[in-house]
């Protein structure tokens, strides 16, 4: 997201919630609709959305990016004060300090709406890209499954794999 802002593209299907001054809801919706064109299931995207605890707190990297500290919690603070949380979460969070400021945890009712917003979305607004780049770090993002009729992989990484779109090249030799 870094690269596309300093190389001056002007539209992003999906970005990172810091670097733009979208609202929540149409994050939501471009993350939804990016999965739906990737054909990610359901099951993907709860992968990609659910609780996880890394070390000495819990942190869901794929929230922070689009989220930012929407759903941080602590002892003081949660997501609309919800209390609706896994036991095990639960205690976790009332356990913690109030200091603990860099934690997200996604309450079980957001979660849900995440999900049936998931089914539920059909005909939002959504720019076909014509750039992909797969983050080959994220285990969800690698089940990814690009059309090589439309887009051409002309970089295959460690961290990063490069499609782009034969509108914007006509020429083409698919990495395999």
């Amino acid at each position: 997201m870094v690269w596309s802002i300093l190389k001056d593209i002007s539209y992003l299907s999906i970005i990172n919630g810091i670097f733009s001054p979208k609202k929540h809801f149409m994050l939501e919706n471009d993350l939804i609709n990016t999965f739906k064109y990737l054909n990610l299931n359901k099951e993907d995207f709860a992968e990609f959305i659910k609780n996880r605890k890394h070390g000495w707190r819990y942190k869901n990297e794929n929230i922070k990016d689009f989220f930012w500290m929407k759903y941080q919690a602590n002892s003081l603070i949660t997501y609309n004060k919800s209390k609706n949380f896994n036991k095990e979460i639960k205690d976790f969070i009332s356990n913690s300090s109030p200091l603990l400021s860099q934690q997200l945890i996604m309450p079980n009712e957001e979660m849900e709406r995440f999900l049936i917003k998931f089914d539920s979305l059909k005909n939002s607004p959504y720019s076909l890209p014509n750039i992909i780049i797969i983050n080959k770090v994220n285990p969800i993002l690698t089940k990814s499954k690009i059309n090589l009729n439309k887009f051409c992989k002309s970089f295959e990484g460690k961290f990063y794999d490069f499609y782009y779109s034969y509108k914007l090249k006509k020429d083409c030799n698919n990495l395999k």
